[in-house]
């Protein structure tokens, strides 16, 4: 099983790591994860920035004309955005 999963996981880490390189640099400089002493961004905060444009893009775009995602107040949309994108 360890061998059908390894290279599953490794072009997911490749697709994270180009869908990253292909954010803008204020979005790559964002660190998510807070960790005690860390300076750089990680694997981790590219996960989370990658899934938050996803969620941005994706997720409130493809509602259309969704009046109930309209209403919303851009708070209460980065606070779904937040909370999707850290559970994982």
């Amino acid at each position: 099983m360890v061998l059908r999963i390894e290279p599953c996981l490794f072009r997911l880490s490749t697709l994270i790591a180009f869908w990253f390189a292909n954010l803008s640099v204020r979005k790559q400089n964002t660190i998510h994860v807070h960790c005690l002493e860390k300076t750089n961004t990680t694997f981790s905060d590219a996960l989370i920035a990658v899934r938050t444009s996803q969620c941005r893009d994706r997720l409130f775009q493809q509602a259309g004309n969704n009046t109930r995602f309209d209403k919303l107040s851009a708070v209460a949309k980065n606070a779904i955005i937040r909370l999707l994108t850290m559970a994982a």
